[in-house]
């Protein structure tokens, strides 16, 4: 394979090797400089790029070539490769017979590469090379070719792309700066079979169910996240305060991509309500902790009738991935209820479900001008207004009373559909 290109060669531009010169590696990777990584559906871009690491001041390329090798389940066509270097693509420069992309055999492309007009070759016929020569190419590392790759029907662990026989020659420097024709030496190649390694992405983006509701507890605090009560065994956390829930926030696993997240990500449903996705979706600095935002009243909580009582459930869409493209892994959603004054969740009859004489024996024995921050997040029901907001008092409990019911306020969690 490197005979008949350089054989081709040495025929047409008349140029002889001399002595072994400097080193050549090639190099295998994605645009990022990677040599491995994880596939999405769509396309991957691989580089071909060439480092040259001279003994004594080559002029850089005169001539390259290597085999291209696919895994099985990834198509290859022939004269996938493109040069990002014209003088080493015919009519500039002179290529293997089927062009710059090499000859398809099997899973193979042969001889992809092409060499430089180093003699300087004017003639018409053949009709090549006639371009002109460019120094310093893999002085610094150069890339030499590129191929991109349709990864959409991937679904394999891994799959592992190489480089073999490689050679190259090195334009000498005895003959620069001198205009052509010049000399060249042959390389000596390092790394003989550069891989890249393409894999499927980790399934490890966990969502945790540890739903926290935001509220403003007076202006020394201002606006502060604070667990929500949980209610004993996988009953939901319950928002008891006024106004039901403006801000949620959960956490993940791993370091969610934000390109993925965003309030269309997010579906909610309710037995009585439908609430819309909210109006802002948003990730912290270390990309696990995830704020969602909605509208005061759109997510609504409810007194003094049952049916405003309502059990929520949040759902994350699978579109959302990892950093670096993993798959949301395990269950995609967490609930809530939004039950105004039911404070107690201890799982005594009827206290959960209820709004009840429990729940205000529980609330008049943490009455507070100064309460604690799990005080307030529990038992500070009633928040509009100066005179409420950050005290536990008498204005919670009329409020509760007013909630009373005898009715089963929260059901099981609901199926968004």
């Amino acid at each position: 394979m490197k005979r008949i290109l350089l054989t081709t060669l040495c025929v047409m531009l008349g140029a002889g090797t001399v002595a072994q010169a400097g080193d050549m590696e090639f190099r295998l990777v994605d645009t990022a400089g990677n040599s491995s990584g994880f596939y999405t559906a769509g396309t991957l871009t691989l580089e071909v790029r060439a480092l040259v690491t001279p003994t004594a001041g080559e002029g850089g390329l005169a001539l390259f070539g290597f085999d291209f090798e696919t895994p099985p389940g990834v198509p290859l066509v022939s004269n996938q490769f493109t040069s990002t270097l014209t003088s080493f693509v015919k009519n500039e420069g002179l290529t293997n017979p089927m062009g710059f992309g090499g000859t398809l055999s099997g899973n193979k492309l042969l001889q992809v590469g092409g060499g430089q007009n180093t003699i300087g070759y004017t003639g018409t016929s053949p009709a090549y090379p006639t371009g002109p020569v460019v120094a310093g190419i893999g002085l610094p590392e150069t890339t030499i070719a590129t191929i991109v790759l349709d990864t959409a029907g991937l679904t394999g662990r891994e799959y592992v792309f190489r480089i073999s026989n490689g050679f190259a020659n090195l334009i000498d420097p005895a003959s620069q700066p001198s205009a052509p024709p010049y000399t060249v030496s042959t390389a000596n190649m390092l790394a003989g079979s550069p891989t890249y390694t393409l894999m499927s992405p980790p399934d490890h983006t966990q969502l945790n169910d540890d739903v926290k509701s935001w509220k403003y507890h007076g202006t020394a605090l201002g606006e502060i996240g604070l667990p929500i009560p949980l209610a004993p065994q996988a009953r939901a956390p319950i928002e008891t305060r006024e106004g039901s829930v403006t801000k949620l926030t959960f956490s993940f696993s791993y370091p969610v991509d934000p390109v993925t997240f965003g309030p269309s990500a997010i579906t909610i449903c309710g037995h009585m309500n439908s609430p819309p996705p909210p109006a802002m979706a948003a990730l912290d600095g270390t990309n696990t902790l995830a704020t969602l935002t909605w509208a005061a009243g759109a997510v609504p909580n409810g007194f003094n009738k049952a049916s405003q009582h309502d059990h929520y459930t949040v759902v994350i869409s699978d579109t959302v991935q990892s950093l670096d493209g993993g798959a949301l892994i395990g269950d995609r959603d967490f609930d809530f209820a939004a039950s105004f004054g039911n404070v107690r969740t201890d799982g005594v009859l009827g206290n959960w479900q209820n709004v009840n004489a429990n729940d205000l024996s529980r609330l008049i024995d943490n009455y507070t001008s100064t309460p604690t921050a799990a005080q307030a997040t529990q038992y500070d029901i009633r928040i509009t207004g100066p005179a409420n907001m950050g005290r536990i008092n008498a204005n919670d409990r009329s409020w509760l009373v007013g909630s009373y019911s005898t009715v089963g306020l929260i059901q099981a969690a609901p199926t968004c559909p």
